[in-house]
C-alpha cells in the first residue's frame, strides 16, 4: 500500500465518518470507522517511516560512488629496447619509452617522476635480467626510491646465456608535491638490464589530499 494511497484513504474515511456522524448517529458504526481510521493512521506513519529510511539509505550509497575532485596523475614508462648494458651502482634507470604520462610527473630523458600533486600515490616496478654475459652481469638488484628513502626493492636473477628472470614490487606511499621518484640499480657495478618493454616503472594517484 503505497502512501498516496494511505493518504486519499485516511481522507475519504474521515470526510464518512463526519458525515454518517451527523446523518444517522450509529455509535457502532463510528466506532469501525474510527478504528478504521486508526488503523489507516498507522499504516501511513509505518510507510512514512520506511520510505525516510530507504531515502537516508540512496543518499548514503549515492555519495559513495560520487567521484572525488583529485586530478588525473599517472604514468608508465618502459625500456624498448632489447637490453641496456653496463649500468653501475646507484644509476637511475631511464625508462624511455613513455607508455602514457597523465599530469607531466614523468620525465623519460631522467627516469624521475617528480610528483605534481600531494597524494597517496601507487607506484609499480618491473624488471627484467639480459642473460648474455657480454652485455654485463646476470643479475638485476634495483630500488623504488623517493627522495633518499627507499620504498621497496626487485631483485631477478638470469642463467647465464640460457634463460631470463623478471622481479617486480608495488608500494603504496604518500608523497608531497615536488618530491622525486625513480628507480635506481643497487649493488652491480655491471648490470645489463633486459628491455623490449618487459621492464616498466609506473605511478598512479590515488587520492589527492
Amino acid at each position: 500500500m503505497t502512501i498516496a494511497i494511505c493518504k486519499m484513504q485516511l481522507i475519504l474515511l474521515t470526510l464518512l465518518l463526519v458525515t454518517v456522524c451527523d446523518a444517522l448517529g450509529d455509535k457502532e458504526r463510528i466506532q469501525t470507522l474510527e478504528n478504521e481510521v486508526s488503523d489507516l493512521k498507522a499504516a501511513f506513519l509505518k510507510q512514512e517511516k520506511l520510505v525516510s529510511v530507504l531515502a537516508d539509505k540512496c543518499n548514503e550509497r549515492s555519495n559513495r560512488f560520487v567521484m572525488d575532485e583529485s586530478p588525473v596523475i599517472a604514468f608508465t614508462g618502459a625500456v624498448a629496447p632489447e637490453f641496456v648494458p653496463n649500468m653501475h651502482h646507484g644509476e637511475t634507470v631511464k625508462f624511455e619509452t613513455t607508455v602514457t604520462n597523465f599530469g607531466d610527473g614523468y620525465n623519460n630523458q631522467t627516469g624521475v617522476f617528480v610528483v605534481p600533486t600531494s597524494g597517496l600515490y601507487m607506484f609499480s616496478c618491473s624488471i627484467l635480467d639480459e642473460h648474455h654475459s657480454v652485455n654485463g652481469l646476470a643479475m638485476v638488484h634495483a630500488e623504488i626510491v623517493k627522495g633518499t628513502k627507499v620504498l621497496g626493492r626487485v631483485f631477478a636473477h638470469a642463467e647465464v646465456d640460457q634463460y631470463r628472470d623478471q622481479g617486480a614490487n608495488t608500494v603504496f606511499t604518500y608523497a608531497l608535491q615536488g618530491e622525486q621518484v625513480f628507480v635506481r640499480v643497487m649493488d652491480n657495478n655491471n648490470l645489463s638490464l633486459g628491455g623490449e618493454l618487459y621492464s616498466t616503472f609506473s605511478g598512479l594517484l590515488i587520492q589527492a589530499f
